[in-house]
């Protein structure tokens, strides 16, 4: 099947199964977006999408996807994108695998994957807790600074929709800072769950975090909805100093970090190599036990001999000049 872009209006008889032609990209393609005209009544199906080089031998690739647009609530819920679980070849083969009525797809839209390395982004649900004389506030406290950058409402129970606005701060005594406002959601229909996607926000450290919901607008009553947060997480190096195998030690409270600029460091490297410095590495051995569980006790602090050796001259200074001040104070008497 060919998808014209040009087709302003669905066949008189959907089609269930799409052949997408993708040789032409090189490289591939991470979502699809398939493309219906408005209509009143709501659609929900699943989709299977598969690749092949041949069109003779297919892997499924992404087994099963839901594309839904639904009037609840006086919203319109619509998902119309399919996520790409891996490497896609020359042709994608997309199939309606639910029996219900047939999306009237007259486009699909592709996006390709990035360049370079691709990111690794992970997710963390929050607890929450209501905030005491205040309904319908909730407070969320990750356990560490994670550098957010997404976040989303998961409900436990079924057709739950929020109007929410998320707000955060650094520490308790600063005033919250709106992140995002909105409509969250999960709506269950026909043994087919959709949810809203985790939503973009500028990246931030904060350690509080705050969901305040509209009653008017929601329908998840007193339930508490969970707040799933979503960042990238740091990239860590480490420098090898003589040639391999190398020992990676960790957990001493001895060791000082080192007072070296280490972004400039790499930049410099980077630049004269003309190359990615970084390099993946696995573990060549098991995990064993250097200094024991007394290296990661706290050391006392070292004696600051410099600052005795400072109060001791101030001190002494100070005691000549008062005998000199007594000496001469004798002779001016006498």
């Amino acid at each position: 099947m060919r998808v014209d872009p040009s087709l302003k209006s669905p066949a008189t008889e959907a089609a269930r199964t799409f052949l997408v032609d993708a040789s032409r990209f090189r490289r591939d393609l991470v979502q699809l977006r398939l493309v219906w005209p408005p209509g009143d009544k709501n659609l929900m199906a699943m989709f299977r999408a598969a690749t092949s080089d041949d069109l003779v031998h297919w892997k499924t690739i992404t087994k099963q996807a839901a594309i839904s647009d639904v009037r609840y609530g006086g919203h319109r819920l619509l998902s119309d994108t399919i996520s790409l679980h891996a490497k896609t070849g020359r042709y994608l083969r997309l199939q309606q695998t639910n029996s219900g009525p047939a999306v009237p797809v007259y486009r699909i839209e592709g996006r390709l994957r990035a360049e370079g390395r691709s990111p690794i982004r992970a997710y963390v649900q929050l607890e929450g807790r209501v905030v005491p004389d205040t309904p319908g506030v909730f407070e969320y406290q990750p356990r560490g600074a994670f550098p957010i950058d997404r976040i989303n409402l998961v409900f436990d129970q079924a057709n739950s929709m929020a109007q929410a606005t998320v707000s955060s701060r650094n520490k308790s005594t600063t005033k919250w800072r709106q992140r995002f406002k909105g409509l969250l959601y999960r709506i269950d229909a026909d043994h087919t769950s959709l949810t809203s996607s985790p939503q973009s926000v500028t990246i931030s450290m904060d350690r509080h975090w705050q969901v305040r919901v509209d009653a008017s607008g929601s329908t998840i009553g007193s339930a508490v909805p969970r707040l799933e947060i979503g960042y990238r997480p740091h990239d860590l190096y480490f420098i090898a100093r003589g040639s391999g195998p190398f020992t990676l030690a960790y957990g001493s409270t001895q060791i000082e970090p080192l007072k070296v600029n280490v972004s400039a460091l790499f930049d410099g490297i980077n630049k004269q190599r003309k190359q990615e410095l970084a390099r993946w590495v696995g573990p060549q051995r098991d995990q064993i036990t250097l200094g024991g569980p007394q290296r990661l006790s706290p050391q006392p602090r070292p004696l600051p001999v410099r600052r005795i050796v400072l109060w001791s001259i101030l001190v002494v200074g100070v005691l000549i000049v008062a005998f000199m001040a007594m000496r001469l104070a004798r002779r001016m008497t006498t």
